[in-house]
């Protein structure tokens, strides 16, 4: 073979070598938008329900259906009396100082336990 043929192949091997990465790197794009795409439409799809369980939460917790709800439980809402039943804590659960002190609310009203918020539950819930 002449030079001039070894030259040829190699270029011809390596416009091959080019063209197969090329189709290669294309191939791989392509499925990456595919990807893309799938989780863009799942996106779209989780922020609507968001949006709607948003909508409907707001609906429920407006004053007329919040009033609705606790007249078809029976129940009655009343504000408590600011000097023996507010109980005002810091950030690590206890009672700040110059407040009623859980034990003394629990006292005054018969309760075994009072609301712990993260704490253990006792008993059954209903």
């Amino acid at each position: 073979m002449t030079v001039y043929a070894l030259h040829f192949l190699g270029v011809f091997a390596a416009a091959l070598v080019v063209v197969i990465f090329n189709q290669l790197a294309s191939t791989m794009c392509t499925q990456l938008m595919k990807r893309v795409a799938d989780c863009d439409a799942r996106l779209a799809a989780e922020e609507g329900e968001l949006e709607r369980a948003t909508a409907m939460w707001d609906a429920m917790k407006s004053s007329d259906n919040l009033g609705r709800a606790l007249d078809k439980r029976g129940l009655a809402l009343r504000y408590p009396d600011p000097n023996s039943q507010i109980i005002r804590m810091d950030k690590t659960g206890r009672p700040l100082p110059g407040q009623n002190s859980v034990a003394m609310a629990r006292q005054r009203h018969g309760m075994e336990t009072t609301a712990s918020i993260g704490g253990r539950r006792r008993g059954k819930v209903r």
